[in-house]
């Protein structure tokens, strides 16, 4: 990886962290589209992983008091096996589906924040078997390109407060990733050099929502939602038109 890229994607993994820690969402499709204006989507996907690996490595340490287990681990029979199905599909599938998949996924993602899904009233209406089909499509879309989408939904619909649907959302990714990184290096979108290579970017995330949680209380949380919000449109114009 060429240096001048490798600095681009440090400062821009620092104030996505920034804008992440503060509006608290929409890291994901950014990274993914920061790589991919030097790499094949499916390559930027697979170094984005490594990404979000090292995020919510961090955030285990922060949240890992406020996890629902009874849920994860439901989730976790469908959605593990469901991660390496959708694994299998991104290697086989072309690079514009995938491009549209992210266009999609970034469309959702924009309604849903101008008009915000409603949670249940009570954790016990989200029912065992609705559960297990909702990791069931979580690991699917995950494994294929990104199922962060999903797993707002999921969590929301569970009812969890806000630092549970933290705790709970990272052991979901950790579970995910155990898959994914493998899968990628099998296929050869990943190596073990360039896991190594953006390990310092670790770092640069933890300083950036560092940051950020120290500019929350001076910054106004909305204004940093539309900016990420703007961004994402962007992003979905890039999938769709270019």
């Amino acid at each position: 990886m060429p240096i001048e890229i490798y600095v681009i994607i440090a400062v821009v993994v620092f104030f996505t962290a920034i804008m992440s820690s503060i509006a608290g969402f929409g890291s994901g499709i950014i990274i993914i589209m920061l790589f991919s204006f030097f790499y094949d989507i499916k390559i930027a996907i697979g170094l984005a992983s490594v990404i979000f690996l090292f995020t919510n490595i961090n955030k285990i340490l922060l949240f890992y008091k406020t996890v629902d287990w009874d849920f994860v681990k439901i989730m976790y029979i469908t959605m593990l096996p469901a991660c390496g199905l959708g694994v299998y599909f991104f290697d086989v599938v072309s690079t514009e589906f995938i491009k549209y998949f992210l266009a999609s996924f970034g469309i959702f993602m924009i309604i849903d924040h101008i008009f915000p899904f409603r949670k249940s009233k009570t954790i016990e209406k989200f029912t065992k078997p609705k559960i297990l089909m909702g990791g069931f499509f979580m690991g699917l879309f995950s494994g294929l390109a990104s199922g962060g989408f999903t797993k707002t939904f999921l969590l929301q619909a569970r009812g969890l407060s806000k630092e549970m649907m933290v705790g709970t959302g990272v052991i979901l990714t950790i579970g995910i990733n155990i898959i994914k990184l493998p899968a990628y290096m099998y296929y050869d979108y990943l190596h073990v050099n360039e896991i190594f290579l953006l390990a310092p970017l670790y770092f640069v995330n933890l300083a950036g929502s560092f940051l950020g949680k120290k500019l929350l209380k001076n910054i106004s949380k909305k204004l940093f939602e539309n900016i990420i919000l703007v961004i994402i449109f962007c992003t979905v114009v890039k999938y769709l038109f270019y």
